[in-house]
């Protein structure tokens, strides 16, 4: 059986980088840079192809946000991908509302998206300002409406446990993302990145962070919320309708192959893990100058193997096939420790965590990992 493959282009352009953010993404950028970055994300899409010829694969357009590049620059990267490959399985791009109208989204479903993913992260005008994103919740419910009226299949980014946010305005988002007939609906729990704005604040006293009890409590009315609504609770901070999942993530939490284009973006090929270089001009440069595209690389021995497949297999509801955890000797036991204690347990031929203990599932995995 040929197994889907991931292809990820990364384009790490923002209006503004928001304050939480942990990802590679500049703000000051001209025209020159994005046609130039094009060109060289095409030049590195020629060196991958033999990694994903012959084999189905998604695409997945992120960032960043990739409705900065004007029109017919996307049209340029998938062009090329299409060309190179055939149309993918799925097709999904990242928006923020702030940067597309309706004939931006009508012209995204004429390219071949198949799948919007719409920052959304709240409702609340005042959180919004604390995340410091550019959009306003006006921006928000008018682009869900225009997308929801061109695309079969939408997702909504959300964040919980937002410093200052309590659970009456949560409960008041997450009432209003139901009025919106969404495919699917991913709902993060803020991280403090390190370098963030956060991050400062936070050491500093400026910010303060939601206490545990409050996290998880917000975690539980999340999940309680969205499954009780007929979502389907398959990753523990993504919900879909019914065969709305995303295929190209499950390619991540599986460890199937996939490739990454462009600044920062990680692949994973014939057991390496390749990094490449967090620098949109040290990316260009690299094409320009005719040299090998610079990366990491990480060889994955098969220890490590193990405790990268527990870490994202219990991350989903489908959880770890048994026959993967019996080469895995130590975790293997800890693993069984866990299913007698009652935090995990057997369905079929996989082991999984329980659902009621996916808001501490950091603390669990640790426990085997």
């Amino acid at each position: 059986m040929i197994r889907l493959k991931g292809l990820y282009i990364h384009v790490p352009f923002c209006v503004r980088k928001c304050n939480y953010c942990g990802f590679y993404s500049v703000d000051e950028f001209d025209e020159g840079v994005l046609n130039r970055f094009v060109e060289a994300v095409v030049a590195e899409l020629r060196e991958r192809i033999p990694f994903l010829k012959g084999s189905p694969y998604t695409l997945y357009i992120g960032g960043g946000t990739p409705t900065l590049l004007p029109a017919e620059l996307l049209d340029k990267i998938v062009d090329s991908v299409f060309s190179s490959l055939g149309e993918p399985r799925e097709f999904t791009v990242e928006a923020n509302p702030k940067t597309v109208s309706l004939k931006r989204l009508a012209r995204l479903r004429e390219m071949g998206v198949s799948r919007l993913s719409l920052g959304v992260q709240s409702f609340n005008d005042r959180l919004l300002k604390v995340l410091g994103r550019v959009h306003t919740s006006f921006d928000a419910r008018s682009c869900l409406e225009w997308a929801l009226g061109v695309f079969d299949s939408v997702n909504a980014d959300f964040i919980f446990g937002i410093p200052s946010q309590n659970l009456e305005e949560l409960e008041a988002d997450l009432r209003e993302v139901l009025g919106f007939p969404l495919s699917h609906i991913s709902y993060y729990g803020l991280s403090v990145e390190e370098g963030t704005p956060f991050a400062s604040w936070i050491e500093s006293g400026v910010l303060t962070p939601v206490e545990d009890d409050l996290w998880a409590k917000m975690y539980d009315t999340v999940r309680l919320t969205l499954t009780e609504a007929g979502y389907n609770h398959y990753e523990i901070s993504n919900y879909a309708r019914c065969g709305f999942s995303c295929l190209h993530n499950l390619i991540y939490w599986r460890r199937r192959e996939y490739v990454g284009l462009g600044p920062s973006a990680v692949s994973f090929v014939s057991g390496r893990r390749e990094k490449n270089v967090d620098s949109v001009k040290d990316y260009i440069s690299s094409y320009e100058s005719g040299a090998s595209f610079e990366r990491e690389v990480e060889v994955i021995d098969p220890d490590k193997e193990c405790v990268e497949a527990v870490m994202l297999s219990l991350r989903t509801s489908r959880g770890i096939r048994v026959s993967e955890l019996t080469e895995c000797g130590g975790l293997m036991r800890r693993v069984e420790e866990l299913v007698s204690l009652g935090f995990l347990e057997v369905k079929g031929s996989f082991i999984r965590l329980k659902e009621e203990f996916w808001s501490v599932s950091n603390r669990i995995i640790a426990e085997i990992v």
